[in-house]
């Protein structure tokens, strides 16, 4: 009886030593710190996201409004600032989990591309602190379409804001691709300029179609 006790107790023991080898096996992976921007680094630490042309600073932001270089808006550019995107919507529905205060478009389009690469090229567009450029999603489409004549079907009141804007108007029977999915990885909705309607449609990621980036502010 006495060996019985004895050989569970050195088991006992022996599983203890175990367990504790086990538990303390990565007591040696110490975590590297994260490295957080210091506000008053100038940048020194931030990442390439936060590297552009300024910080957004937009007072009493309005439709048709320009964003100029200097990360200011204007109705009328000064001399020295140049035109980096309109005003398309102001409000907080802008469809994007950071950027909650509008939406501006580009005054150009960008290469004509399949899905993926107007993705990349719009998001990797010169950035903005305090903003974000990107593909516009279909509902960021939409919003820019109603907030410019009031209807998320028609696409005539966009234009006629850039034009006005001097910038390149988006050509009829054009399709535009959002950054909305149908099938992930197989097909994407993009949108399609049929006399002053906007249709929506979808197709093959890897065909091509025009590409306009947005700025989420």
């Amino acid at each position: 009886m006495n060996r019985l006790k004895l050989w569970v107790f050195a088991a006992t023991l022996i599983g203890g030593l175990s367990v504790f080898t086990a538990c303390s096996s990565g007591s040696d992976d110490v975590q590297e710190p994260v490295v957080k921007p210091d506000p008053d680094d100038n940048g020194a630490n931030s990442s390439s996201d936060d590297i552009g042309y300024s910080t957004l600073n937009l007072t009493s932001p309005a439709v048709g409004q320009l964003i100029g270089s200097d990360g200011k808006n204007y109705t009328t550019l000064p001399s020295g600032v140049t035109a980096v995107a309109m005003i398309a919507y102001v409000g907080s529905d802008t469809y994007d989990a950071t950027y909650k205060n509008g939406l501006a478009i580009a005054l150009a389009d960008e290469a004509k591309s399949n899905w993926s690469t107007a993705k990349s090229t719009c998001e990797g567009k010169t950035a903005i602190t305090g903003a974000k450029w990107c593909l516009p999603s279909q509902d960021q489409w939409k919003q820019m379409f109603k907030a410019n004549g009031g209807n998320e079907g028609s696409y005539t009141g966009l234009n006629t804001t850039i034009t006005t804007a001097r910038g390149t108007a988006l050509p009829e029977y054009a399709g535009y691709w959002s950054s909305s999915e149908s099938r992930p990885g197989v097909d994407a909705y993009f949108v399609f300029l049929n006399y002053v309607y906007a249709d929506w449609m979808w197709g093959s990621e890897d065909s091509d179609n025009q590409v306009r980036a947005c700025l989420a502010f």
